[in-house]
């Protein structure tokens, strides 16, 4: 049990971490407890309830994943090698792909308890607030 104790204060350690160096990890998290505590007064279904959490577990999860593969390239190899950075991208490509696919099912499941609207209404909903989202990224909104 004490290993286990252990191994759990290892972990916690981790987020911490994320936490306090990870800028992005620091954002996901925000929205993260936002949308939970948003699905629990909006009288979800399990299910719904349940693609949330996968949603924002997903995102989270990878953001670590990102971060670790990013550490380990620099403690690797510290010059600007092309292959590094291409280790680096693709990490980063999964966080954002996670990001589509939850903001996507978060529009579906939101529209639909919030203002009845259909699974299409929603997945265009949802569309459109990526793409602006992207655009916003691509023309150098947002912050810094």
């Amino acid at each position: 049990m004490r290993r286990f104790a252990k191994n759990v204060r290892f972990a916690i350690s981790g987020i911490g971490h994320l936490a306090k160096s990870q800028r992005s990890f620091r954002i996901q998290l925000f929205f993260a407890v936002a949308v939970i505590v948003l699905s629990i007064f909006a009288g979800l279904s399990t299910h719904e309830f349940l693609w949330i959490v996968l949603c924002v577990f997903i995102v989270l999860i990878l953001e670590a994943i990102n971060t670790f593969v990013e550490e380990l390239v620099d403690l690797i190899d510290r010059t600007t090698n092309s292959s590094a950075r291409i280790v680096k991208d693709v990490a980063a490509a999964a966080v954002l792909l996670a990001s589509v696919f939850a903001v996507l099912v978060g529009s579906v499941v939101f529209t639909n308890a919030f203002f009845g609207l259909s699974f299409a209404y929603g997945l265009l909903f949802g569309i459109i607030i990526t793409a602006s989202l992207f655009l916003l990224g691509l023309l150098g909104g947002g912050y810094r």
